[in-house]
């Protein structure tokens, strides 16, 4: 059976500083729910899933990961 998701929400957030000519850029996202089958039988459960990222430049180089 394939799996849908009801009640699903997602957030996110980001911070951006600059120290001289060095700027960093950080983030972080989420979805929590529950996931079900298209007729409403539970399947996996909790549905949660956290990422996280950085961005770093200076001097016209950059460097990011997330």
């Amino acid at each position: 059976m394939m799996a849908t998701s009801k009640k699903v929400f997602g957030l996110g957030a980001n911070w951006e500083g600059t120290f001289g000519e060095l700027e960093i850029v950080l983030g972080v996202v989420g979805e929590f729910g529950d996931s079900e089958t298209a007729s409403g039988a539970d399947t996996e459960g909790k549905i949660e899933s956290i990422g996280v990222g950085a961005n770093v430049l200076y001097a016209g180089f950059g460097f990011g990961a997330f």
